[in-house]
């Protein structure tokens, strides 16, 4: 799963201000934690997404356990900041 989100603080790398991120990989410097409904996901990768200025891009890994038709909520925690969603249900 790739979300797209702002304010996931300080990176590992130079980059000036209000450039567009690099197609090589800069990576957050705080890693994350991604829920989905309250089930931790394995983040996979969290930093700038390529081409964009002052977007972030984090991918997580989603367990292939989740019923198909269910409804749930992506919870993004980061730096003792937080975020949550609710995603539509899954295709049929």
């Amino acid at each position: 799963m790739t979300t797209y989100l702002t304010g996931l603080g300080a990176v590992n790398g130079d980059l000036a201000i209000g450039s567009a991120a690099p197609q090589t990989p800069i990576t957050t410097i705080a890693t994350p934690q991604v829920n989905l409904s309250g089930t931790p996901l394995e983040v996979m990768f969290s930093g700038l997404a390529p081409g964009y200025v002052g977007l972030y891009q984090v991918n997580a890994a989603v367990p292939l356990y989740l019923p198909q038709g269910s409804s749930a909520d992506l919870t993004v925690n980061c730096d003792a900041q937080s975020a949550t969603a609710p995603l539509p249900p899954a295709s049929q």
